[in-house]
């Protein structure tokens, strides 16, 4: 039923529910640029371009570190999820996966590296699967500390934090409703 409705939307040139549009809806080259040239920051404008060229899902990239990363191959192997209490688990499909890095998204890293590589590395724990634990130091690759205005405690963003952010650039870069999530579908 919530499937034919969309087509329908669709076919009329509504492709929204609510005021959300729907997964299947990407992102366009005129969009990204629009997001980008909204950030107010670096960081955020990296952000962007790391979430649309390397499709991980927004608890994933909110726990990404620089420990992940090799960029002399230009790779990052996707560890951990963050959870909105900032608890740290194994990725949704249940196990490690290692992504080659397109060009934007190494052009990404590249501009993030001298805002967030020395932060501070942090000890965290993470759930696997079975239940059992591993310690990790992750220096998180997006850092609320860096673009914030009030002090902050928080280690790294959460889906909900980043998509707070998210929603904010969108409307300022006058693009139609989507979430974050929709750069995986890009």
């Amino acid at each position: 039923m919530i499937a034919n409705r969309l087509k329908a939307l669709w076919a009329e040139g509504k492709p929204t529910i609510n005021g959300w549009c729907s997964i299947g809806n990407p992102f366009t080259a005129d969009e990204e640029a629009r997001l980008i040239a909204a950030a107010h920051h670096p960081m955020d404008a990296a952000w962007i371009k790391l979430a649309i060229w390397t499709g991980m899902r927004t608890g994933e990239l909110c726990a990404l570190a620089w420990e992940d990363i090799d960029m002399t191959r230009g790779e990052l192997t996707v560890r951990r999820n963050v959870t909105q209490l900032r608890t740290f688990k194994s990725p949704k499909t249940g196990r490690e996966r290692t992504l080659v890095l397109l060009p934007p998204a190494l052009d990404a890293l590249r501009e993030l590296r001298p805002i967030t590589a020395m932060q501070k590395q942090h000890t965290i724990k993470r759930t696997l699967r079975d239940g059992r634990t591993v310690t990790e130091g992750c220096t998180f690759v997006l850092t609320p500390v860096i673009t914030t205005r009030t002090p902050t405690s928080a280690i790294c963003y959460t889906a909900f934090t980043l998509g707070d952010k998210w929603d904010r650039l969108s409307r300022r870069a006058g693009i139609a409703r989507r979430t974050q999530y929709h750069t995986r579908h890009t």
